[in-house]
């Protein structure tokens, strides 16, 4: 059976460490004695070797390692969305903010990049409320004289 993968392929474990040849040999293994146990009319040793190899296979696909997201070094100048759409340009101190903003995948390395990424976003709110907006209850006015606001002297 042909690996839908090359030889370059990184894999990584549920936790995100890469998976060695070492590992992978020993999940085949373990595989094949499962194998043995549970499917006893295999034919012969080649029949498990594919059924060992297409069972691996499953495996790895699900293990290709994600590429990494670029994030700013540090003193370095990177880009953000505002909340009102605006392009910001800052320097990354490795601050919370900072670091809040590249958890979110707010973190551009270039204008360019923040300018596709915030038309994206904008394509996604106008779709959401044309999608919701007869769906919403509409909220009744408060009786004259009554003011939700408070103040505090």
């Amino acid at each position: 059976m042909n690996n839908t993968y090359n030889d370059d392929t990184q894999f990584v474990c549920y936790y995100g460490d890469e998976v060695t040849e070492e590992d992978m040999s020993n999940l085949k293994e373990e595989i094949r004695v499962r194998l043995l146990y549970a499917i006893t009319h295999l034919v012969d040793s080649t029949d498990l070797e594919r059924a060992t190899e297409s069972i691996a296979e499953l495996f790895a696909q699900d293990r290709v390692a994600e590429p990494q997201r670029w994030k700013p070094g540090l003193e370095q100048t990177w880009f953000w969305i505002g909340f009102d759409g605006a392009i910001m340009e800052d320097i990354w101190r490795d601050t919370p903010g900072d670091k809040q903003a590249w958890g979110w995948g707010n973190c551009f390395g270039t204008r360019q990049e923040a300018d596709e990424v915030r038309g994206q976003l904008q394509e996604i709110f106008v779709h959401f409320h044309r999608e919701h907006a007869n769906t919403r209850a509409v909220a009744k006015p408060k009786a004259e004289g009554y003011s939700i606001m408070r103040t505090y002297d």
